[in-house]
């Protein structure tokens, strides 16, 4: 096996943003609309979505898999005239919205059998009011951006993994959809999406007098790799620590001491260089925590924790790429051999990325079967 460098990639794959904004649907023929590649080949049963700012809805939702158009706009303006990516591939119609402000459901596609899919192909997931008489409902997305300009030309290569709306007699862009893919039996992940189990954002504020001190990321990674830093958010005024720990929870591998005096103020996302290159075995569970070092003020940060389906009870951690293998974690004091009282928490995940530059290749190359789970490029 041989450590060979790469072009930057991030694990995991993205932060785990909650969710922002979305369309609102308030009048016959308006529709948001999701195009993506399918992740998977097999049998699709359900769509889990979400919806915010229900306005005593009159009005029927129908939920469609679609083939993208490859011309001026992603599908098509009607219910009438859609096109859809394989026989019965679309919900009942929906016409019930939940009494709570967000409401999660998962649509099933083609009753109880589903559709079969085939990783690769581009589909628009698409949200139609059929029929309508009063009310609104707004299907939920993720950071808005971008006109109608930016539809112009279109094709199926162009729209893979974004939103767009048409409201209102016109087409609009939104960053990224808010959707969980329900296989036979399975979570999907999609990528550059945020799963509909995602809950509010959790705090954290604290600092060295506070009880947990340590607080940040449990992670495994299944390849063998080195690491050069680490791409963090926190909202602080106060001095804090970046500790990384060992497989044995109590060794640190480097400290990175942050001088708040020194950043361009004191909020965003940031990034860390570790004095030297972390090598993390494959398959191996290790630690990074932020530790103030000031018991006055306070590091702000935040998690986001993950709601499970209540209809399957699968696992929300599960619509994320590395599923569970990244966790939020808390520690109160220095561990030390032996302690092991670290706190995990399972359905949490931290803002935290690491920088990877190399990774060990198993011999016979990549077609040993290296797994890049959960990569992202950055260029």
């Amino acid at each position: 096996m041989t450590m060979i460098p790469v072009a930057d990639i991030l694990y995991p794959s993205t932060f785990p943003m909650n969710y922002s904004d979305g369309a609102v649907l308030d009048a016959a023929e308006e529709l948001m609309t999701y195009c993506m590649i399918v992740p998977k080949t097999g049998t699709l049963k359900k769509i889990g979505w979400r919806c915010d700012a229900i306005t005593s809805p009159n009005l029927t939702l129908k939920i469609s898999v679609e083939q993208i158009t490859g011309t001026s706009v992603p599908v098509a303006v009607t219910n009438a005239t859609k096109t859809l990516y394989a026989a019965g591939a679309e919900s009942a119609d929906i016409t019930s919205f939940g009494a709570t402000t967000f409401f999660t459901n998962f649509a099933a596609i083609n009753g109880s059998t589903g559709i079969s899919v085939t990783k690769g192909d581009a589909i628009a997931i698409t949200f139609r009011v059929t029929s309508y008489t009063s009310g609104s409902i707004r299907i939920m997305g993720i950071m808005w951006a971008g006109t109608n300009s930016e539809l112009t030309g279109m094709s199926a290569s162009l729209t893979r993994h974004k939103a767009h709306s048409y409201t209102g007699g016109s087409w609009s862009r939104w960053y990224g959809p808010m959707i969980t893919l329900q296989y036979d039996g399975e979570i999907v992940p999609v990528p550059f999406t945020v799963p509909v189990f995602v809950n509010y954002n959790t705090w954290w504020s604290w600092n060295s007098s506070s009880d947990p001190d340590r607080r940040g990321m449990k992670f495994k990674i299944p390849y063998k790799c080195s690491a050069r830093g680490l791409y963090f958010q926190v909202e602080t005024a106060i001095n804090f620590d970046i500790v990384v720990y060992d497989s044995d929870e109590y060794t640190v591998l480097s400290t990175i001491s942050i001088d708040t005096t020194k950043l361009y103020g004191t909020s965003g996302f940031w990034y860390a260089e570790f004095a030297e290159d972390i090598i993390f075995e494959k398959d191996t569970f290790y630690r990074i925590v932020w530790l103030p070092t000031v018991a006055s003020g306070s590091v702000i940060t935040q998690s986001v924790s993950m709601l499970n389906d209540a209809e399957t009870e699968l696992n929300g951690m599960m619509a994320y790429p590395e599923g569970i293998d990244c966790i939020c974690t808390t520690f109160n004091g220095t561990p030390t051999s032996g302690s092991h009282a670290w706190t995990d928490i399972a359905t949490s995940k931290p803002y935290m990325r690491l920088l990877i530059n190399q990774i060990d290749i198993p011999a016979g190359g990549a077609g040993g079967g290296l797994p890049i789970l959960g990569g992202s490029i950055v260029r």
